[in-house]
């Protein structure tokens, strides 16, 4: 356990030192900080961590493919379907890997940014992983309209799993 509260800021998005995404996360690094939080951003795999970042970041997250498929299939139901299925799988291994040591204690949090059906359903399979009684609150920011959550299969699925 660490001696103060913790706030993840999960931006899969966050890839560059310019930006709203950087600008976005430094705002929200900073509150938390001034309010008593150990705070850490957790940010896409090629974004330059250390001295150059204006906050504490992991590289974590891996490039979704399905946020930007290739022109070939973007035309195609049955390969963006694929793409889907893959991203969720990449997202929530990235999550696990992210948080397989993380000791967690009351009031931590963990914010998850831009959030898409995909990403959503593996936030839910990840918390469901969390030690019973000790899991962080988890709160995250939706991309998108209700409706593209609904009507998402890994989600719904996701959220039967959940509900049980």
């Amino acid at each position: 356990m660490t001696s103060c509260r913790q706030l993840f800021l999960a931006d899969q998005c966050l890839s560059a030192l310019n930006g709203h995404h950087l600008f976005y996360n430094r705002a929200l690094s900073e509150a938390a900080t001034e309010a008593g939080f150990q705070t850490t951003v957790l940010a896409r795999r090629d974004f330059p961590t250390g001295q150059l970042a204006p906050f504490a970041a992991r590289a974590v997250f891996r490039k979704d493919w399905r946020s930007a498929p290739p022109p070939r299939a973007a035309g195609s139901r049955l390969l963006l379907d694929a793409l889907d299925r893959i991203s969720f799988h990449r997202f929530y291994s990235d999550l696990k890997s992210a948080f397989q040591k993380a000791e967690w204690n009351p009031g931590d949090l963990v914010f998850g940014q831009m959030i898409t059906p995909r990403h959503l359903a593996a936030w839910l399979e990840w918390i469901t992983t969390c030690p019973a009684g000790r899991a962080p609150m988890l709160a995250v920011h939706v991309a998108y309209d209700p409706s593209r959550y609904s009507a998402h299969k890994i989600f719904r699925r996701a959220m039967e799993k959940f509900d049980k």
